[in-house]
């Protein structure tokens, strides 16, 4: 088991101590002192020196010594603590100090603050931080353990209770939640179930399951009642008296469609209809024929429109290309005197030369050396970059001027093709032979017109010819459409027979799946139930196993809810008063109590300071270094016993 002694505590400076030395027994001692005098002040001291923080666990706060007037009563005083110790047998001495650093600039005989300024030792030996902090590391542990170890209230009182609760789990070894599953048979349907996932996060899949399934179940009767309520109004229907009518108007729609059929076959206007067909394929011939004599006669004034139209869009695109042009030659022309320009620029930056002044303008004193290079670098430094800007636009605008240049020949070259290409239509147009205007061919008017008066007097026939057959038609096609109506309502009453069955078929399966969702609801609501038991196991299980490890403290880990449920927590109990309610003296006996404790089951022991230490008057042992802090109104300067 480590065990960590403080031998000796030095102080100087620090908080509203100037200098004080502390030298405990291996047992311990008692510090005692009216208020004020300092007694929690030690223990901030032996706390800064190992973490740089106070027993309330603050950085920021005031180290140095105070002016009653709240200013630092003496800026050249250097704050130090240093500890000595022994650590299973060996000596080892730690030292932080924490001062003001001040200095004088070159040219003022006033002294200015730079800041405060922090150096460490090891046995004496000046240190680094990281090094320091690895050595109280080594010989206390982390932090969080000995702040547990060294401080009454700490573990009860100002530790957040998630972290109080995780330290008991892990003291007591507190298995995972399928260990503790393990060690009751009633649990092993739950551990088979839930598989690798985590028991709260199976609760939410169980929990989500069952919304899911209790609404299924609140909807089903009401689907239910949609296809009772289709049942009922279909369970009436004569659907055997509509099947056999369906039958019978079929066989009739039959009938007269055959009869239609035949009337069709024997059309006495079968010779006018052939005639009329004759002329059409005249007339059809007729149009051919003249269409073809107008495309000849037109062809060659298509030509001349087409060279002419051809001539018109050269001329606009030699327009339009010579505009363009003359914008390029301008851009060419705007580039050209830029270039210009930034060749003059370069010139006139390139014989710039360094004119600045060797002398300071504040003070009037010749400028160092270094200064001087400094600034005639700078300056040269300057003049590169602006050299090489310009450098930059240059080429930049070398490129654009090539690229410009190169546009102006293509645009040369398009409009002498466009020039070309001009020519030679004009040729072309001036070439073509004079053409006729279109016109039909001779007689085509007279012969159209036979035709249409021989076709016209062919339909009054066919419609005169025709007459009685059409009329014995229309009876017959106006009895079939009633008997297609007929069947088609009796079909229309069959088919709901379809919708009944599927309405009955459906009504059973909501049933069947009714039950199914009983059967489910209930698994759901078991498995849920056995959840709820072993969360309430889990709970006993896990208070028993942290509570036997201590002798007077006690945990209660879960709290009841008002709906039934357990909620976490973790609240120190002496005797079954909670610690709040506890008075001051048995709050510093539970905290030693817990102290005891860890310490056995971590096997470290570290010196404990008990503020306050005038409310008991049975004080617990912790088993280690104990150094007592009492309130003493007689003393009125700090005093060791």
């Amino acid at each position: 088991m480590a065990e960590i002694i403080l031998s000796k505590l030095t102080v100087d400076n620090f908080k509203g101590c100037r200098h004080f030395v502390l030298e405990p027994s291996r047992r311990g001692c008692t510090v005692s002192g009216a208020n004020a005098a300092g007694k929690t002040t030690l223990f901030d001291a032996y706390l800064w020196l190992l973490w740089g923080k106070d027993s309330r666990g603050r950085k920021d706060f005031d180290i140095k010594p105070l002016a009653p007037d709240g200013t630092v009563a003496d800026h050249g005083a250097i704050t130090s603590v240093e500890g000595e110790f022994w650590a299973d047998g060996k000596p080892v001495t730690l030292k932080r100090t924490y001062y003001e650093k001040w200095s004088t600039k070159r040219g003022s005989s006033t002294e200015t603050f730079d800041g405060h300024s922090s150096d460490y030792y090891i046995d004496e030996v000046p240190a680094q931080k990281r090094a320091f902090d690895q050595a109280v590391a080594d010989l206390v542990g982390d932090e969080e353990t000995f702040r547990v170890l060294t401080s009454v209230t700490w573990f009860p009182e100002q530790m957040k209770w998630q972290d109080r609760r995780a330290k008991l789990f892990d003291l007591a070894g507190i298995r995972s939640d399928r260990a503790i599953m393990e060690t009751d048979d009633r649990f092993r349907p739950l551990l088979d179930s839930m598989g690798n996932k985590s028991l709260e996060d199976y609760r939410k899949v169980l929990t989500a399951q069952r919304k899911g399934q209790a609404r299924a179940k609140t909807d089903i009767p009401a689907r239910m009642d949609e296809q009772q309520l289709v049942i009922r109004q279909l369970e009436g229907l004569d659907f055997a008296g509509a099947e056999g009518a369906a039958e019978a108007l079929t066989a009739k729609e039959t009938e007269l469609q055959a009869k239609l059929l035949r009337l069709r076959e024997t059309d006495p206007a079968a010779g006018f209809k052939a005639d009329r067909e004759k002329l059409e394929a005249r007339l059809a011939a007729l149009e051919a024929e003249n269409r073809a004599h107008r495309i000849d006669l037109q062809a060659g004034q298509d030509s001349r429109m087409m060279l002419e139209r051809s001539i018109q869009d050269a001329e606009t695109a030699i327009v339009r290309q010579t505009r363009d042009l003359s914008r390029l030659m301008e851009d060419e022309k705007r580039l050209q005197s830029r270039i210009e320009t930034l060749r003059a620029e370069w010139s006139m930056t390139d014989t710039r030369e360094y004119a600045g002044s060797d002398v300071c303008p504040t003070c009037g004193q010749k400028l160092p050396e270094k200064k001087l290079r400094q600034a005639k670098a700078a300056f040269d430094a300057q003049k590169k970059q602006d050299l090489e800007k310009i450098s930059r636009e240059g080429q930049q605008a070398g490129v654009e001027l090539e690229r410009i240049q190169i546009r102006i020949v293509e645009q040369q070259d398009q409009i002498e093709n466009l020039e070309a290409e001009k020519k030679a239509r004009l040729e072309e147009l001036e070439a073509l032979p004079e053409s006729a205007p279109a016109e039909d061919l001779p007689g085509y008017q007279e012969q159209r017109t036979e035709i249409l008066a021989k076709t016209e007097q062919l339909d009054r026939l066919i419609r005169t010819a025709g007459e009685p057959e059409r009329q014995a038609e229309d009876k017959l096609r106006a009895e079939l459409a009633d008997v297609q109506a007929r069947r088609r309502d009796q079909e229309a009453i069959l088919a709901r027979k379809v919708t009944l069955t599927a309405a009955r078929q459906r009504t059973e399966e909501l049933r069947q799946q009714a039950l199914k969702v009983s059967e489910t609801l209930e698994e759901l609501d078991g498995m849920l139930m056995l959840i709820e038991e072993f969360v309430r196991y889990k709970a006993g299980f896990v208070e028993d196993s942290v509570n036997a490890l201590f002798d007077k403290a006690s945990f209660r880990l879960f709290r009841e809810q008002i709906n039934g449920g357990l909620e976490e927590c973790c609240d120190v109990v002496y005797g079954g008063v909670p610690y709040g309610s506890l008075n001051n003296g048995a709050r510093i006996n539970i905290g030693i109590d817990i102290i005891r404790t860890i310490g056995t089951i971590t096997g470290v022991t570290v010196p404990l300071f008990v503020d306050n230490a005038e409310a008991v008057t049975d004080l617990w042992s912790s088993g280690g270094q104990m150094i007592l802090l009492r309130v003493a109104g007689k003393d009125k300067e700090l005093k060791v016993r």
